[in-house]
């Protein structure tokens, strides 16, 4: 049976951490087939995830709230590469802080990684697919924040609501080149992000903010399947639309 990722070459961002959605995409790709430019900012954990996980894996040191180190990756993806056939905008900050707490400063710092990273990041692959013209899948990471509200996180929130109308956006300008764009939108996944944040409100006894009817946190693999079925060719007439992974807590 084929692989189904196959003589594909992916980059997936947000990958350092073995307890990450990224990590767990990139190590679904490999075992799929695929060859994985992982990225984050932490140059020697991404370089030492690339190397766990191994196949036909790459890594750099990545900010994908700034537009040059964008362009060196894709080029750097291309020398190694060839060509780029799937994003997975992946890497994200979360904050927690009540909105009259919230500085300038925390607002800037959310919206440049979380919403102008997904932007620079499709900006220039889509670029580079449109010049390719053999078309291309990018899925940018949401969350349910893109569905619905939280208490103490309205910054995250705004920027994932952003990265989900975006999303449908660029599938419109996308569809007649053959370039899919579809969003994942995660509940609470045991991540070291989310963990911490979980953990946080129940000492503060606001219980588990995400309670949903399966009663557990998602795990990274299960959401990395998730974003392998849109990447992949499986989903090759799905474009412009959400995937909920939030163990049905949107469903109330």
């Amino acid at each position: 049976m084929a692989l189904r990722l196959e003589n594909k070459v992916s980059i997936v961002t947000g990958a350092a951490s073995p307890r990450s959605i990224g990590y767990a995409t990139a190590r679904r790709f490999v075992a799929e087939g695929a060859a994985v430019m992982l990225t984050d900012i932490r140059e020697a954990e991404v370089q030492e995830a690339a190397k766990s996980i191994g196949g036909s894996t790459r890594a750099m040191l990545h900010d994908v709230a700034d537009e040059a180190s964008w362009r060196d990756m894709v080029a750097g993806t291309l020398e190694a590469f060839g060509k780029i056939d799937i994003l997975i905008n992946n890497a994200g900050l979360f904050l927690v802080k009540p909105v009259l707490d919230c500085t300038v400063e925390d607002f800037e710092r959310l919206v440049g990684v979380n919403l102008r990273g997904t932007f620079l990041g499709v900006r220039e692959v889509f670029g580079a697919m449109r010049r390719q013209g053999t078309g291309g899948a990018i899925v940018n990471v949401s969350s349910i924040a893109g569905f619905v509200g939280t208490p103490d996180v309205s910054i995250y929130t705004a920027t994932k609501g952003g990265v989900r109308m975006f999303t449908k956006a660029v599938a419109l300008e996308g569809a007649p080149h053959g370039i899919r764009c579809n969003s994942v939108h995660p509940g609470g996944t045991d991540t070291d992000m989310i963990r911490s944040f979980v953990q946080g409100q129940a000492e503060e006894g606001k219980g588990d903010p995400h309670y949903n009817p399966m009663g557990r946190l998602g795990t990274p693999d299960e959401i990395a399947n998730c974003i392998l079925f849109l990447a992949s060719d499986e989903a090759s007439y799905v474009t412009g639309t959400e995937l909920l992974a939030d163990g049905g807590i949107t469903a109330r």
